[in-house]
């Protein structure tokens, strides 16, 4: 079974990634775009090949210092997987490729670090 182990910093809220421009558009926000190119550099020295069949993804967030404990679990995914696909490590995050999706959350140990979230991708046995 093909595995995938990998950390990244705690993405920006799904609620505070876009931005409405003047003149009435979308666009991201300056901090959701900071934290793309932050992490593509990161998946990039990775060099993890492309996957091309259906996976299942294990999100740990492990608290911290940039971590908020009333923060919605489920604002998370959104960041992890536009990286992801971005950066050529999943050719999409519809439903045919991401087929089983795990968010946990584990409180921070000892003394306050800087909140990380783990991230766990294996083929889809389903």
């Amino acid at each position: 079974m093909k595995f995938l182990q990998f950390f990244l910093t705690i993405p920006p809220s799904v609620n505070k990634i876009w931005r409405r421009s003047k003149n009435g558009g979308m666009h991201r926000s300056q901090n959701y775009s900071k934290w793309i190119a932050l992490s593509r550099i990161t998946l990039k020295a990775l060099e993890i090949p492309e996957w091309d069949g259906p996976v299942e993804i294990t999100i740990v967030i492990h608290g911290g210092k940039t971590w908020r404990s009333n923060r919605d679990i489920d604002n998370v995914p959104k960041g992890i997987l536009d990286a992801m696909v971005l950066e050529g490590i999943l050719i999409d995050d519809n439903c045919e490729i991401v087929r089983k999706l795990i968010i946990e959350y584990r409180p921070p140990e000892g003394r306050k670090t800087d909140a990380v979230v783990e991230i766990t991708v294996r083929e889809f046995c389903g």
